[in-house]
């Protein structure tokens, strides 16, 4: 192909070439997307430019996706130097249309990569989102400590972890004492474990809670050895004969008193915490009760109350294990609960009145339990009034523009301030007969926007989600004027 160079139709400019380099020429453009970018780009992306005056960017976000690339809805308008952006699904990387010289400056993901900003050396034309199929996982890393400073000979893979938490991956495992990493859904989990014989487990506080998509979280399981029984003490000795008795009867025998074994018992442990903290009156209010046997043995006619505060309004209550009723005092009987076995309860109530609110759930089995301490747990909550917001200044919407003409392309500049200060990221709308676009500020709170009006009317350009009462800007569309003809 030396000797030929060719444009895209969109700048309607192409040299003359052979017959095949122009069926070839318009093949390529048949294929090209209508945002500009080259075909292919829903495999991976678009490629580097093709030569245009244009340059097309990809900015990767750094999230390994397990899953495929979907390609979100192409955004254009004034868009202004700086884009923000958000998705529901993990964002992987961003391909935006700028000048042929544009540069990245800078860009910055959420730690769960579900939002983002970009900024280029030049106005953003356009840009595409592309987000991960699969949604963010939570990861949870479990490390196993064992101390044997009794005459324990345990290691940290003789003990067996287990994760109770939404499609946890491996949710059964040996320990470690570097740490596995388990993945899950977001949502609450705890971390038990079968007891050993000789060791006692104590669980850090990352070992029970609620992960966020993409959020992370550390569990430390110690077990420390314990120590040996103190022996039994030496009978005593037999009390001499006393002096020539007559006829003394026989020493009676001796009896030593049965040594009594320590007899394994439960461990119940409930844990209760709240979401959201601070909660709205009127709002809702979710408890979530994690229920947990952390004894050797089984648990049976394992009950869980929860006498709900006069503060809130009980809605619904479900649980992983058992049956609950419902009202005032919160009630579920969860049967029995083997070894290092948990269960979740989730209260959904209603706030009534604003306040800190305390309320506490307790758990009982028909065993004796050997740690009644943790048999309770309260959960305080700020509940606040409904929310009033406070009445805004009005950020300031300034066009110099007043007039377009139809069927010729114009740039309105609009500048929106607060004070002095320019706002960034201020969604503008702009509407009128045949136009419906819109714009963001970039850092300096300008934003440029070409429109090619088609109609005579009024052009009406908004602030997004601002009061009826702050700036509102029209531009006039006027046609050509076109004098009569004159006859002789």
């Amino acid at each position: 192909m030396s000797g030929h160079r060719w444009h895209d139709g969109a700048r309607g400019t192409h040299w003359r070439g052979t017959a095949l380099l122009l069926a070839l020429a318009l093949a390529l453009i048949a294929a090209s997307s209508a945002a500009g970018y080259p075909s292919g780009a829903a495999a991976g992306g678009p490629p580097p430019n093709q030569g245009d005056e244009d340059k097309v960017l990809t900015v990767s976000s750094g999230y390994q996706c397990s899953g495929s690339l979907t390609d979100g809805a192409k955004i254009e308008g004034g868009l202004g130097e700086t884009i923000s952006f958000g998705a529901s699904l993990p964002i992987v990387q961003v391909t935006l249309k700028s000048g042929k010289d544009a540069a990245l400056v800078s860009s910055s993901f959420a730690s769960n990569f579900l939002s983002g900003s970009i900024t280029l050396s030049k106005d953003v034309s356009n840009y595409i989102v592309w987000t991960c199929s699969v949604p963010a996982k939570a990861t949870l890393t479990v490390i196993k400590q064992v101390i044997n400073d009794n005459g324990g000979t345990k290691t940290a893979s003789d003990f067996t972890l287990q994760v109770s938490g939404g499609n946890a991956s491996p949710a059964s495992f040996a320990g470690s004492a570097s740490g596995t990493p388990v993945q899950l859904d977001a949502g609450s989990y705890s971390v038990g474990e079968p007891a050993v014989g000789g060791y006692t487990a104590g669980y850090s506080a990352g070992c029970s809670g609620t992960l966020a998509a993409g959020g992370s979280a550390t569990c430390t399981v110690t077990n420390n050895d314990n120590p040996p029984n103190p022996p039994n003490p030496p009978n005593p000795p037999n009390p001499p004969n006393p002096p020539n008795p007559p006829n003394p009867p026989s020493n009676p025998p001796t009896s030593t008193p049965p040594v009594v074994s320590a007899t394994p018992r439960i461990d119940l442990s409930i844990v209760k915490t709240d979401a959201p903290d601070p909660a709205s009156v009127g709002g809702r209010l979710e408890y979530t009760l994690a229920v947990t046997n952390r004894g050797a043995v089984r648990a049976t006619n394992v009950v869980v109350e929860d006498e709900l505060p006069d503060e809130v309004d009980f809605l619904s209550v479900s649980t992983t294990q058992g049956t609950c009723t419902g009202g005032s005092i919160v009630t579920c009987v969860l049967g029995s609960l083997e070894p290092g076995a948990a269960a979740t309860i989730r209260i959904l109530v209603q706030p009534l009145s604003p306040g800190l609110v305390l309320n506490t759930a307790t758990v009982s089995g028909a065993e004796t339990d050997s740690n009644p301490a943790d048999n309770s747990s309260t959960a305080p909550t700020l509940i606040e009034g409904a929310f009033a917001p406070p009445s805004a200044r009005c950020p300031q919407l300034v066009i110099a523009q007043r007039t377009l003409t139809v069927g010729q392309r114009g740039t309105l500049v609009a500048r929106v301030r607060l004070g002095r200060l320019g706002v960034r990221g201020m969604r503008l709308t702009v509407r009128g007969p045949g136009v419906r676009v819109d714009a963001r500020t970039n850092a300096r709170g300008v934003a440029r926007i070409t429109l090619r009006p088609r109609r005579t009317g009024i052009i009406v350009v908004r602030m997004a989600g601002q009061p009826a009462r702050c700036s509102v800007r029209r531009i006039g569309v006027v046609g050509i004027f076109r004098p009569p003809s004159l006859t002789g």
